[in-house]
C-alpha cells in the first residue's frame, strides 16, 4: 500500500478524480489527496483549508515543465504566514513547507505562483506532520498486518481495521511489517472504541520485536506513553490530561511524530504533549493499539481507518534546512526546530531571560554576558532586540556565543542599515565569516534574531528568514547580547524574551 508523493501524482494525474485549481478562484484541499494546478506566467492559483492551533502541517509543490513554483501561506485576515522558492536550490526546485506550526485555529490559503516570468504545470499535496508521503491504508486487507500482545483479534471488512482486546488491564496491537522507519508521522482515524469499564487506543512505534513505544489515549480523556522492552512496560509520561482531548469520546484521530529521541502526540491534529527518549533509536514497524484499563476482564473493540505514514522530505540523505521560521513563544520556536530538522529532540529550555540591555558610547563593540557563567555547545537562541541610538548613524545590535574570553567569541549581528553577519573573532581578530545587506532589515525598531549552533555548522535568521549558514569549529562557550557602534553616540539595544534551547553533540 505504501506510495510515495511522486507516484501519487503520476497515478491520479491519469485519473479523472484528481482536483484541479480554478484560476480566479480558490479551491479546496484536502489532506493527503494530490491535486493539480497550471500556471500561466503573472497569475497565482489559491487552495484552501483549515486548521486548527497547534496543528503541524507540510505542504509540497512538485513542478512540470519551466515553472519555478513559489508557495506562501496566509490566514483568514490575509497575513503572510510562511513561504517558501526552491526547497533546496539548485539540486531541488519543488516548493515545500516542512513540519510548519499552526499558529491559530482558521482557514488558512496557499497561493502557488511562478518565480519570474516561469509557468506550467505542478502537483500539490498537503499532509499532516512531515512532507513524502510513505503509506496510505485504506485497510481493504489485513496484508502484512499482525497481531502482538494479549487476547488480540484483528479483522479487516467495508475498509476498516478492527482490534480487539480482553483481559484485566490488558493491552495488544497489530502492525505492520512492511513500514520500518525512525523519523516519521503517523496518523490514524479513530471510528469508535468501546468498552464500559473503560478503554485505551494507541499508536505503536518503531516496533522491533517485543520492544516498542506506544502512544495512548483512554476514556477518561487522558493520554500516555511508554515503552515496551521484551514485554515489560516502562511509563515514560503518565495519564495526564489535557484540553483537547475529551473525555468519553468515541470517534477521534491521533498521530505520533517521531524525530530521533523526540516524540510529539497529537489528538484530532491538535498538538497535546512530546516526550524524549533515546532507546529505541532504529527503524521499526508501526502499529495500532488498544487495551483495558479495568481491574476486572473486560472487551475493547476499537476501529480504526485512513492510517497515513510521513516521512521527513530528505536531499541526499540529510534533512532540508528551512528557508523561514514563523516566530512565535520560546516553547514554540523550540518546537519548530526540532520539528524541521536543525535542533537536537533531547535538548531541554536551559536559558530563558525576560529582558536584557547593551550599552555603548564609543566607538566599536561592548557586550553583556548571560548564563551566570554557563557555556552552551550545540543551542538554538532566540530573542526580539529593539536597536535605538541618539544620532542618525550606522549602529547594530547582536548576539555572542562560543564566548572563552574578550578576544576569543562569535558575533552574529544586525545593524539599522540592514547589514548582518556572522564572524569569529579568534586572538582578538574576526575571521571572514557571512556577510549580507537586506534592505528590508534597514531601519530601527523590533527584529528577531535567530542563532542555531549544531556541531560544526552554524544558522542564522534574521525576522524568520534565511540569512545563510557557515562552517564553523565546535565551541562551547558562554553567550551574551551586545552593541555596536561605528561612531561615538548612545547606543542602547534591548533584548526581549531571549531563550536558549540547547541539546547534546551527536543528537
Amino acid at each position: 500500500m505504501g506510495t510515495s508523493f511522486l507516484k501519487f501524482c503520476a497515478a491520479l494525474a491519469l485519473s479523472l478524480f484528481i482536483s484541479g485549481a480554478v484560476h480566479g478562484q480558490t479551491s479546496t484541499l484536502q489532506p493527503y489527496i494530490p491535486a493539480q494546478g497550471s500556471i500561466s506566467v503573472g497569475s497565482t492559483d489559491l487552495w484552501s483549508f483549515s486548521a486548527v492551533a497547534g496543528q503541524v502541517i507540510s505542504i509540497s509543490v512538485q513542478p512540470g515543465g519551466t515553472l519555478d513554483p513559489v508557495i506562501s501561506l496566509q490566514n483568514s485576515s490575509g497575513e503572510r504566514i510562511i513561504s517558501n522558492d526552491d526547497a533546496a536550490y539548485p539540486a531541488m526546485t519543488a516548493a515545500i513547507l516542512q513540519a510548519v506550526t499552526i499558529p491559530r485555529t482558521d482557514t488558512y490559503t496557499i497561493s502557488v505562483e511562478g518565480y519570474g516570468n516561469s509557468s506550467g504545470s505542478y502537483a500539490i499535496l498537503l499532509t499532516n506532520g512531515f512532507a513524502e508521503m510513505v503509506e496510505s491504508d485504506d485497510f481493504n486487507s489485513l496484508g502484512r498486518w499482525s497481531a502482538i500482545g494479549q487476547e488480540t483479534g484483528l479483522t479487516v471488512a467495508n475498509g476498516q481495521f478492527q482490534l480487539q482486546v480482553g483481559g484485566q488491564l490488558a493491552h495488544g496491537g497489530a502492525v505492520d511489517e512492511s513500514i520500518h522507519l525512525s523519523n516519521f508521522a503517523a496518523r490514524i482515524e479513530v471510528l469508535s472504541v468501546t468498552n464500559g469499564a473503560g478503554w485505551s487506543v494507541g499508536i505503536i512505534a518503531r516496533q522491533q520485536g517485543a520492544s516498542y513505544y506506544l502512544y495512548e489515549v483512554n476514556s477518561e480523556g487522558r493520554w500516555r506513553f511508554s515503552l515496551f522492552q521484551d514485554g515489560a512496560r516502562t511509563v515514560l509520561g503518565d495519564w495526564r490530561e489535557h484540553p483537547a482531548i475529551r473525555p468519553g469520546a468515541s470517534t477521534f484521530s491521533l498521530m505520533l511524530m517521531a524525530k530521533d529521541s523526540g516524540f510529539d502526540f497529537f489528538y484530532d491534529n491538535a498538538f497535546v504533549g512530546s516526550i524524549s527518549d533515546s532507546t529505541l533509536r532504529g527503524a521499526g514497524a508501526i502499529g495500532l493499539a488498544a487495551g483495558t484499563i479495568s481491574n476486572g476482564a473486560s472487551l475493547t473493540t476499537a476501529i480504526f481507518d485512513s492510517l497515513r505514514v510521513t516521512q521527513p522530505t530528505l536531499l541526499n540523505g540529510s534533512p532540508l534546512i528551512p528557508q523561514e521560521f514563523t516566530l512565535g513563544d520560546a516553547t514554540t520556536m523550540a518546537q519548530a526546530v526540532v520539528r524541521r530538522h536543525v535542533a537536537g529532540a533531547n535538548g531541554v529550555m536551559t536559558l530563558t531571560v525576560p529582558e536584557a540591555t547593551a550599552s555603548l558610547t564609543r566607538p566599536g563593540l561592548d557586550y553583556l554576558l548571560l548564563g551566570q557563567g554557563t557555556s552552551f555547545g550545540n543551542f538554538a537562541m532566540g530573542t526580539t532586540v529593539n536597536i535605538q541610538s541618539s544620532l542618525e548613524a550606522e549602529v547594530g545590535c547582536g548576539l555572542i556565543f562560543q564566548y572563552q574570553d574578550g578576544s576569543n567569541y562569535t558575533l552574529a549581528f544586525l545593524d539599522e542599515t540592514g547589514g548582518y553577519g556572522v564572524s569569529r573573532q579568534l586572538n582578538g581578530v574576526f575571521e571572514p565569516g557571512l556577510f549580507g545587506q537586506n534592505l528590508d532589515w534597514a531601519g530601527r525598531g523590533n527584529h528577531h534574531l535567530l542563532i542555531i549552533a549544531d556541531d560544526n555548522r552554524l544558522y542564522y535568521y534574521v525576522d524568520g528568514i534565511s540569512a545563510g549558514s557557515l562552517d564553523i569549529p565546535f565551541q562551547a562557550g558562554q553567550v551574551g547580547a551586545a552593541a555596536i557602534n561605528y561612531v561615538s553616540m548612545d547606543t542602547t539595544c534591548t533584548f526581549s524574551n531571549l531563550w536558549l534551547w540547547e541539546w547534546d553533540r551527536g543528537e
